[in-house]
């Protein structure tokens, strides 16, 4: 299918502009990563790498792996400072969580215009609707910079735990 094909079949149904699909896409690609460094978080605090890992994490959700990253760092961070950073990080991603479940898995309709202005809303969802000033790029910015916030982490805790393996080879 061609570029100009696909836009056609989006162009009244469900009426978003190319800029909005453009930030939902972007928006789901970024919980994407934001799933995959905490993943990663968890199998760095269970000191197992992937492939005993994903046997721990498949079939979680993401609310049930923030939870388990949560209850490690509690017991098992020593360094004050990362446990500091990790925990305010899981609690940007639970801010944004709700408005990405709604996101993804709502049935998405253009609402006005109410005074010149549409209001994109996503529909008939358990989780409820987005709020009505919600904008989409804003959503994906400050959910790419959580993800950037989790991939630092992640390297900070590889970086700890390497310092620590070559100390104790010393």
């Amino acid at each position: 299918m061609t570029d100009h094909a696909f836009w056609d079949k989006t162009s009244d149904v469900p009426g978003l502009t190319k800029g909005e699909i453009f930030h939902l896409g972007e928006s789901v690609i970024i919980w994407g990563q934001i799933e995959y460094e905490i993943q990663w978080l968890i199998w760095e605090y269970l000191a197992c790498g992937p492939e005993k890992g994903i046997l721990i994490t498949a079939g979680q959700t993401l609310r049930t792996k923030i939870e388990l990253l949560t209850r490690l760092v509690e017991r098992h961070e020593g360094d004050d400072q990362l446990k500091e950073g990790v925990l305010s990080t899981i609690k940007r991603v639970e801010s944004l969580q709700p408005n990405r479940n709604v996101l993804v898995h709502g049935y998405w309709t253009v609402m006005g215009p109410v005074s010149g202005k549409k209001i994109i809303r996503s529909g008939d969802h358990p989780w409820g609707h987005l709020p009505d000033n919600f904008q989409l790029e804003k959503f994906a910015t400050d959910s790419g910079a959580v993800a950037c916030e989790l991939n630092t982490i992640r390297h900070r805790k590889v970086a700890q735990d390497f310092s620590a393996l070559q100390a104790d080879d010393d």
